[in-house]
């Protein structure tokens, strides 16, 4: 609306100062007629006074002239030496200079004198600035009759309707049934139509929504199905990277390393192969094997500590490359605790050679 209205006084200046500008030259125009008129009218008696050189006939031509407000100064001369100047003792300053020949009132061909009327140079622009300013003053008050019915016309039509919108569709939330209300006067036009759109809109948008909170929640099902074979599950699962150093493990991978001393920070921060194999070149060996070939690589490993009355532990290791995360690689590991097959194994070797 402010716009609207600066646009509107800029207009309206515009246009004055077009029709000053014309109304000046318009003006000129008038007072070269006006003057052209009043020497049609005092001609013949200028040319009989510069004829019989009288001067009292010319003083009364010239005292007639300046009478006129748009005259300024008035001079005659005769052929017989006559030359008399008038002119007003007001300050205007003199303009435009029309002459005009003064021929013999007995032989046409025969110039006699000339006489010469010079304007009043503050006149045109009086009578301009007068006119510009009432033509301004129509033109304003038209435009802004105009302009203040353009913008009721506007906030009647567009802008309260679009207002109601706007705080409707702002109140409703995420989920909620409400929707925005068709508007009577506006069912069959563009806001009719956009209304029905942002309807739509939500519809569209609110059965999403309800997709993708019920994928949400089936997503979280089967994260929680899968942190409970996470953690439940007789496998020992790990994963480490390419230096081994181990990023995270389950409760079984714990318990197959009979860790006492480490806790769980420490643990995801410690060296596997250092702090638990015994062969920790064998895993090393592992390792690199599983990031070049992208194969499962499978190996019998032997732990450093083991305090189960048994004997020595022993894991089956399972290790293979799953992918990469800001530079570093990871690889993935399941473990089975194989100490009773290995202690049968050395048991049924041992028994035979001491038979023998």
């Amino acid at each position: 609306m402010a716009s609207v209205i600066l646009a509107a006084i800029g207009f309206s200046i515009i246009a004055a100062a077009i029709f000053y500008a014309n109304e000046l030259v318009r003006s000129r125009q008038k007072t070269q007629v006006m003057i052209n008129q009043l020497l049609d009218t005092v001609e013949y008696s200028s040319a009989i006074a510069a004829y019989t050189n009288n001067e009292q006939i010319a003083k009364d031509v010239l005292q007639g002239l300046l009478r006129n407000d748009i005259v300024q100064e008035v001079n005659i001369t005769g052929d017989q030496g006559m030359k008399l100047t008038q002119s007003k003792e007001s300050l205007a300053n003199a303009s435009e200079q029309i002459k005009r020949p003064l021929v013999s009132p007995f032989d046409n061909q025969q110039v006699v004198g000339q006489i010469t009327v010079v304007s009043r140079g503050d006149y045109n622009l009086v009578e301009a600035t007068r006119s510009a300013l009432l033509s301004a003053i129509n033109s304003f008050l038209l435009i802004a009759l105009t302009t203040v019915i353009i913008l009721w016309v506007f906030r009647r039509n567009v802008l309260q309707p679009l207002t109601i919108v706007s705080n409707t569709l702002h109140d409703i939330m995420v989920g909620q049934k409400q929707r925005i209300a068709p508007l009577e006067k506006h069912q069959n036009d563009e806001l009719g139509r956009f209304i029905l759109d942002i309807n739509s809109l939500l519809e569209v948008l609110d059965a999403k929504f309800k997709d993708e909170q019920a994928l949400r929640l089936k997503i979280e099902g089967f994260e929680r199905q899968l942190r409970n074979i996470f953690e439940t599950t007789s496998a020992g699962l790990f994963q480490i990277d390419q230096t081994g150093k181990i990023l995270t493990c389950n409760p079984t991978f714990l318990k197959f390393l009979d860790n006492d001393t480490l806790s769980q920070h420490e643990l995801t921060e410690c060296d596997f192969a250092e702090t638990f194999i015994e062969d920790n070149n064998l895993f090393k060996s592992m390792i690199e094997t599983a990031m070049n070939s992208q194969s499962l690589i499978s190996n019998d490993l032997a732990l450093k500590v083991n305090e189960r009355s048994n004997g020595a532990g022993w894991l089956h290791c399972l290790l293979s490359r799953v992918g990469e995360t800001d530079g570093r690689v990871i690889l993935e590991g399941v473990v089975f605790d194989i100490s009773e097959r290995v202690a049968k194994e050395k048991a049924s070797v041992i028994k035979p050679n001491m038979i023998i």
